[in-house]
């Protein structure tokens, strides 16, 4: 019963809302028919297609506010206080001064001459060579895994954003669509009653 509920008068209340306007127009408009019935129709005309413009307006200013962050009138108010303004003249003075530091390393050797001397020598930098190939592994792998949680973090950030984007498109398109719809109505129902008057 409550999907019937739902489905004929909650989703359709564009429709029962112009009926319910029209008979209050009806009824108005024949309490009043003592003369003064057009003028009531010529004033319940405009006031309805005020309305429905309005609703129309509205609608579109949320549209245009999902995805630009404020509505129709901050636009407008954005193009005003855009206005050409005449260039003004500023004079800049400026003094840099550039210092750099860096840090190297480096070991002063004496060439042994003898055999013994060479070979300790030659192990002596093997594992020196072997400590910074370690060192630069392991930074590596640092490097690396920064690298994963931040692309992690980057794919997570840009599916929210997905979804995000495809709730205000679906808002955009479908949202709004009743209360244009009613708006409209409004219009052209001013309108009717606009011609009869």
């Amino acid at each position: 019963m409550k999907r019937w509920f739902q489905w004929l008068i909650i989703r359709p209340w564009p429709i029962w809302s112009l009926l319910l306007v029209s008979v209050v127009v009806a009824i108005g408009g024949n309490w009043t028919m003592d003369g003064n019935g057009p003028g009531f129709n010529k004033v319940a005309g405009a006031l309805l297609q005020a309305v429905g413009a309005a609703l129309v307006l509205i609608s579109l200013d949320g549209n245009v506010g999902l995805f630009k962050g404020r509505g129709i009138i901050a636009e407008a108010l954005k193009w005003v206080h855009d206005y050409p303004k005449p260039p003004q003249t500023i004079e800049l003075s400026a003094a840099a001064s550039i210092q750099s530091n860096c840090t190297t390393s480096g070991a002063i050797t004496c060439r042994p001459s003898t055999i013994d001397g060479r070979v300790a020598e030659l192990e002596r930098v093997v594992v020196e060579l072997t400590t910074l190939i370690t060192k630069s592994h392991s930074e590596l792998t640092e490097s690396i895994a920064t690298a994963r949680l931040d692309a992690r973090i980057a794919n997570s950030q840009i599916a929210f954003t997905i979804r995000d984007l495809e709730k205000k498109v679906v808002v955009s398109a479908v949202g709004g669509l009743k209360t244009q719809a009613f708006g409209v109505g409004l219009a052209l129902l001013g309108s009717v009653l606009s011609v009869f008057s």
